[in-house]
């Protein structure tokens, strides 16, 4: 997971943007959430002035809501078999996470 601060354009509503902490003009933040092979799970874009566990618990949300895939890459990348009882244990702790 990786949160990045981007200008805004000049045409962009202000409701819709911020200012961030250290940037200070408007612009959004984008958040990434991507598997072991770096291919993108989830994302999220938020105003700027979103702090990054807004960003982080938004990115957890939507990984758990696909934890089967997630699961399975965890045990791939953990050397792990990819059987039931081991894809559900892990697809548990990120629920817990979430949580």
């Amino acid at each position: 997971m990786d949160t990045q601060s981007l200008h805004a354009a000049v045409g962009v509503p202000a409701g819709t943007t911020g200012k961030g902490a250290s940037k200070r003009v408007p612009g959004r933040k984008r958040g990434l959430a991507v598997d072991v092979n770096g291919l993108v799970i989830d994302a999220v874009v938020l105003p700027a002035s979103a702090h990054d566990n807004a960003a982080g618990i938004a990115l957890l949300d939507g990984v758990a809501a696909q934890c089967d895939t997630v699961a399975k890459a965890l045990c791939q990348a953990l050397d792990l078999p990819i059987l039931p009882e081991t894809t559900e244990g892990i697809r548990s702790k990120l629920k817990r996470l979430v949580a």
